[in-house]
């Protein structure tokens, strides 16, 4: 058996009433509950009693390997699938925002999921209201069996106002919950350009808005109670101006979001900035702005956020050590309610226009950053790194590639981390025609 218990303690280990009714497959170290207590298998009749907080997984990402290449049943050329892509335990999603079901660029999102080593579709999600371009699928999230796709340039309210729509799953179906759009909606908002969710709450991101100045953005928090999604709050950083791009990349862990803001100009023009925020109660509040230690003008700083527990990782993909527009990402730690950066990342062979940093996930002690006009194997093919943290450290552990890499595919445009699973997007793979898009998989050793 090969149980775990996820990184929000879901009861992924099987669960049995007694001892008693522990199966005689069970092996030494498997993590099982009996009783709704979670207990380590000391033989088939026995287990020893832990807190969750005690279990811990150390996966070997030297030996990651490709698993799987993934494509929708129906794709089709210019479909862009896998623009936007997330995981969760052995639950997928891709966005291809493209796809003309619904008419041009009416978009759509494609679920698959993992028996063994072998991820099969489960739905294609579409909108129950698409229309042509707007661009479902754009962006993507999970937990559980709760999806939300963005279409930025959804037309409800106003053109180009944006929506998005979250999905629940019952056994194997998925059906539309909600259709989720902000109170203030206005022309070109482009609300849905970045969401994620976490448990009951959904934020998702107007970078286009124009609440404090052209363009300056926010991000819009949503909670559910039973199968309705409300509006809980409009946020915006302190220090907001015209063109800041707030909410144009948005993450959530429990009570804390954070949201990047790439031509935000404290620093340099466009250097960029990322803001944390907590919770308390229903009301969010200012904990930190952060940037990175070597900010520079034109760094991008903040154009993709990631965050698990007291940990963030922020990409800057035009920062140029190493090279014009080479990349970087930045780790940084809480403590208390003071935000440190912890380690600046690059990988061991940064070039010139490489974009690392476009993309950032993180797990735990794991990171990857998708890279993805990286040459290796040819030109802007693309690539995704891997990087571990021991103790402050953080170590390149793995560099993936495609197996059937080509030129310009921009692989790691997109990527995302669940337990020992990455996926990574790359939409411009011609399998299927031209930039039809493909997700690849890969697993820790």
């Amino acid at each position: 058996m090969a149980n775990y218990i996820s990184k929000r303690g879901a009861n992924v280990a099987p669960s049995y009433a007694t001892t008693d009714d522990l199966p005689a497959s069970t092996e030494v170290g498997d993590l099982v509950f009996v009783g709704g207590q979670l207990g380590i298998a000391v033989s088939a009749s026995g287990y020893a009693t832990c807190d969750k907080t005690d279990v811990v997984f150390v996966y070997d990402w030297t030996a990651t390997t490709q698993q799987a290449k993934v494509q929708s049943s129906d794709i089709a050329a210019g479909d862009y699938l896998s623009y936007s892509v997330a995981i969760d335990g052995g639950t997928m999603v891709a966005g291809a925002h493209k796809e003309a079901t619904g008419g041009a660029e009416a978009g759509a999102a494609y679920v698959f999921t993992r028996s063994g080593t072998t991820w099969s579709q489960q739905a294609k999600l579409v909108a129950s209201d698409p229309q042509v371009y707007d661009n479902f699928g754009y962006s993507v999230a999970i937990d559980g069996d709760t999806i939300v796709v963005g279409a930025y340039f959804e037309d409800t309210g106003a053109a180009n106002a944006g929506a998005a729509y979250v999905f629940t799953r019952s056994g194997t179906s998925w059906s539309q919950q909600a259709k989720i759009q902000t109170s203030d909606a206005l022309s070109g908002d482009q609300f849905g350009q970045s969401v994620s969710i976490d448990g009951d709450t959904i934020v998702g991101g107007t970078p286009f808005l124009d609440t404090g100045g052209t363009n300056a953005g926010a991000a819009y928090v949503f909670t559910r109670s039973g199968t309705t999604w409300s509006q809980q709050a409009k946020i915006q950083s302190s220090d907001i101006q015209l063109n800041d791009n707030f909410g144009i990349s948005v993450a959530i862990d429990g009570d804390t979001m954070v949201a990047g803001a790439r031509y935000e100009s404290t620093g340099g023009t466009s250097a960029g900035a990322a803001y944390v925020f907590t919770r308390s109660g229903t009301s969010w509040s200012q904990q930190a702005k952060i940037q990175a230690s070597d900010i520079a003008a034109y760094d991008n700083f903040g154009i993709s956020v990631a965050i698990d527990g007291d940990t963030v990782a922020v990409g800057a993909y035009f920062e140029d050590t190493g090279g014009t527009s080479a990349g970087a990402a930045y780790v940084f730690t809480r403590s208390g309610t003071t935000w440190s950066q912890q380690a600046k990342i690059q990988a061991s062979d940064v070039q010139l226009g490489d974009l690392t940093g476009h993309s950032v996930a993180i797990d735990g002690d794991t990171m990857v950053v998708g890279a993805y006009k990286e040459d290796t194997g040819a030109s802007d093919a693309g690539a995704a790194y891997v990087f571990t943290r021991s103790g402050t450290t953080w170590t390149q552990a793995k560099k993936l590639v495609a197996s059937d890499a080509q030129a310009s595919d921009e692989f790691g445009f997109s990527v995302d981390i669940s337990n020992n699973t990455v996926v990574v997007g790359t939409y411009k793979e011609d399998t299927g025609g031209d930039s039809a898009g493909a997700a690849y998989t890969f697993i820790a050793g």
